[in-house]
């Protein structure tokens, strides 16, 4: 044992501690924050209480404290009220907030033409909404609702209500002979003494809310009502509330909405009521708290405030178990145990494989943890101009200062560069998904473009590597799908997510099989340009075919889901297909001629310093024109249109200005090659770990996702974890690949003090010098024999690679059972 120990030490001193003190990091933050937020562990009071607008002057994008917060439309209202009654009590304020809710069912509704100070009813969708005038909650019916049986409030309002509304106190400032403060206390004393237990308050609704005495805009007041409503009154009537409330924590008070109408001062005409876009944000924090629970819990999970998250299933527990269980025993089995077992030896993976599973599954169960679960506070985006030129500007300077030349001339287009490219397109994506920025069009069309170039990549690389390698072997192909899918089918698994959500990795192993498929078809004729070209023109009309012919599609879609259970969206997919359906070919029409040019050896040419010129010149005039043409389209579903037939322009003339001098085409960035290298794993990794609900919100680790300091220093630390997660996990990943991909199963002996690397694509079995294994013990033992076997059949990679579809065959059927 000691011995083994001390091996360990000389050879890998750090790792073990580090992953293993990662490991009970997790965990020790999971239980404390579990434990610390006990008091509002699904933001509910968090959505009740505090928050503040992300936009400080339309006045839409309403941040509660530490929560997303879901808007409400006609088809969500309508699934969680259906057949359920809403029932306002109160004055014209409450009135104005009972409209509100309506119209999330019913936007046409005319509120000018009913009758103010009467009762009010309707009925839509199968809802009914009822409005009760008491300005003084004391009239009789609102006396029986709180005072007497649950049979008699049934008896005379009709069916219990679903949500319940109750608000006053300006009446009693207004009209003093009802008897002001004290007589309005007296009214609030009545209301929380017939609420004194979950039973009292049941009988009454599902979910009762008392509105806080609403605060005035005093300059926009009449002068009658400036006389008498003051708002040393309103902060008294809304302190007694506060002391109400912590004496009985029943009731639910909503003292957010006077939040809301403070920063929102100018929505008002009357200084008393609000416009519709104030009164529709209080409305939906009401459904939030009554409805989020209630609607079904399916991705994204992107309403986090008042709403507990999806239960684990079953295949997502095994897979926790495998993590956090079974492989630190096998880790402490290959690192403590001094002794051998011939068994564990053929079953346990090799050190390097045993740690990269161990990285790969902590990035997975952080995101989980942080996208999940309630351990992590979410907050929704909001583009802003200054936060987007300000995180641009720092982005491009770090790639500027991070600059390094190559003495020895590169290649057109080398690996260094298309990282670089990689890299730096990256970090405007993350930028431009982090501060929500898809609604400004001249922005999403140039994302748009980097997202063609990716694709571009696809068909520029595999095209030059199957042209002249012509290695189309199943280990090729299985290498390149399984370091591509990884991660997006363990996250598809993990967070019980649509594979097609994570849509840059279907698209990328799509259009590697359709490269693959086309080269593979004759490929010893792909010397010939004729049949090349008119290989590579067939395969375009084939896929243009299938993706835009009607039915196609959708007779694939529901053959997979009849045979997997694969439950995939047609119209989402071809959307994703259709706007960069060309890009690909362009891609291995480039490399092809790069290919032609370097084989005919055209840059020898006189002509070539010609070509060369115009070519730049061409290039130029052609970024010019593109920037002016998706700056003035008139949104981005017009670019849309375009992008399929235009993309390519922008792309191929970015490359050759890269590359129009030895001095631009030796120099990359190192902040961007950096970033380039596991530009996968980011935009993956993006949205769980960084991005919050599905990419629709923000994590926030610092702070309630409120604007500010803390907003910023949120986001220095959440990039940080972010980016060093994202490296390991490419590295991890590139190992578990090429583990999983690996030739032969080959048993080594382990040398004692040797300096020699263990190799990750081979699968050790360790033999000590020292030690003396039982013969009659172990290899006649059956298990040994059943190991051998299954050891000699693993070798074989088609073998391999069938079982991993049959496993995630059997998965896909049961996974919603489990």
């Amino acid at each position: 044992m000691l011995k083994g120990f001390l091996h360990y030490s000389i050879n890998r001193p750090n790792i073990i501690h580090y992953t293993l003190w990662v490991l009970v990091a997790i965990i020790s933050i999971y239980v404390f924050g579990s434990t610390y937020r006990n008091d509002d562990p699904f933001k509910c009071n968090s959505l009740l209480n505090d928050g503040s607008f992300l936009d400080s002057t339309e006045h839409r994008n309403w941040q509660p404290s530490s929560c997303m917060m879901k808007k409400y439309n006609t088809q969500s209202t309508t699934t969680c009220l259906k057949n359920q009654r809403i029932l306002f009590v109160g004055d014209s304020t409450i009135r104005t907030l009972f409209y509100s809710l309506i119209k999330k069912i019913k936007p046409t509704l005319n509120v000018t033409s009913q009758p103010k100070h009467s009762n009010l009813h309707f009925t839509f969708n199968e809802v009914t909404f009822e409005f009760q005038w008491d300005p003084y909650l004391n009239n009789n019916s609102t006396d029986i609702l709180l005072g007497e049986s649950h049979e008699r409030s049934r008896g005379l309002f009709g069916k219990r209500p679903s949500i319940l509304v109750m608000g006053s106190g300006l009446w009693y400032l207004r009209h003093r002979e009802s008897g002001g403060i004290n007589e309005w206390k007296k009214t609030i004393d009545k209301i929380f003494d017939a609420i004194t237990s979950p039973k009292d308050y049941f009988s009454i609704a599902d979910a009762i809310f008392l509105a806080p005495v609403e605060r005035l805009v005093h300059e926009k007041l009449s002068p009658n009502r400036a006389t008498t409503m003051s708002d040393e009154d309103i902060y008294k009537m809304n302190e007694y509330l506060k002391v109400k409330q912590k004496e009985k924590d029943l009731l639910d008070i909503p003292f957010v909405f006077n939040k809301i109408v403070e920063e929102a001062r100018e929505e008002t005409e009357d200084g008393v009521h609000y416009s519709d876009k104030i009164t529709n944000i209080q409305a939906d924090i009401l459904l939030n708290y009554r409805c989020n629970d209630l609607l079904p819990k399916k991705a994204p999970v992107s309403n986090t405030c008042c709403n507990r998250y999806p239960q684990m299933k079953l295949a997502q527990f095994s897979i926790f178990v495998f993590f956090l269980v079974l492989l630190p025993i096998g880790i402490y089995y290959k690192i403590f145990e001094y002794r051998s077992n011939r068994l564990l030896e053929k079953v346990i993976p090799s050190e390097p494989i045993l740690f990269s599973l161990l990285i790969f599954g902590l990035a997975v169960i952080y995101m989980y943890l942080s996208d999940r679960t309630s351990l992590f506070s979410k907050s929704h985006k909001q583009y802003d101009v200054y936060h987007f030129t300000l995180l641009t500007i720092l982005y491009l300077i770090g790639g500027i200062f991070s600059l390094k030349t190559k003495d020895k001339d590169q290649p057109f287009l080398n690996r260094d560069q298309t990282d670089e490219w990689k890299g730096w397109m990256q970090l405007a994506i993350l930028v431009y998904h982090y501060t929500g920025a898809s609604n400004v069009s001249g922005i999403y069309n140039l994302i748009r473009i980097l997202v063609a170039s990716y694709l571009f990549m696809t068909g520029y690389g595999h095209f030059i590597f199957f042209y002249r390698k012509a290695d189309f072997g199943l280990k090729r192909v299985v290498n390149v799908v399984i370091r591509l899918n990884l991660l997006t089918i363990m996250l598809a698994y993990v967070m019980n997510n649509d594979y097609l959500f994570y849509y840059f990795t279907p698209l990328t192993t799509f259009w590697f099989f359709i490269i693959y498929i086309t080269m593979y078809i004759r490929s010893s004729h792909n010397n010939s340009m004729i049949f090349l070209l008119s290989k590579i023109a067939l395969s375009c009309t084939i896929v243009y075919w299938i993706i835009l012919k009607p039915g196609i599609l959708e007779n694939i879609f529901s053959f997979l889901q009849i045979i997997a259970n694969i439950n995939w969206n047609v119209k989402e997919w071809r959307f994703r297909m259709q706007l960069d359906l060309f890009i690909v070919y362009i891609g291995m029409l480039v490399g092809l001629i790069l290919i032609k040019i370097q084989e005919y050896k055209i840059t020898e040419k006189n002509y070539w310093t010609t070509i060369k010129r115009y070519s730049i010149i061409i290039s130029g005039i052609v970024m010019i024109w593109f920037f002016c043409f998706e700056l003035t389209r008139e949104n981005k579903f017009e670019y849309n249109e375009y992008n399929p037939y235009i993309s390519f322009l922008p792309i191929v003339a970015f490359i050759i200005l890269r590359n129009s001098t030895q001095y631009l085409r030796n120099t990359t960035s190192g902040l961007f090659t950096f970033v380039g290298k596991c530009s996968l794993e980011t935009f993956i990794g993006q949205f769980h770990m960084w991005l919050a609900g599905d990419t629709k919100g923000i994590l926030v680790l610092i702070g309630d996702g409120q604007w500010g300091f803390l907003w910023w220093i949120n986001l220095i630390v959440t990039s940080t974890i972010f980016i060093y997660i994202c490296y390991y996990l490419a590295r991890s990943t590139g190992e578990l690949t090429n583990w999983i991909c690996r030739s032969t199963i080959t048993a080594t002996s382990n040398i004692k003090g040797s300096d020699n690397p263990t190799d990750p694509n081979v699968v050790q079995v360790i033999i000590d010098d020292n030690e003396k294994f039982d013969d009659h013990e172990n290899d006649n033992n059956t298990m040994i024999k059943i190991c051998n076997i299954c050891e000699k059949l693993m070798n074989n990679l088609k073998i391999r690679t069938t079982l991993l579809i049959i496993i995630m065959w059997i998965i896909n059927l049961h996974y919603n059972k489990l």
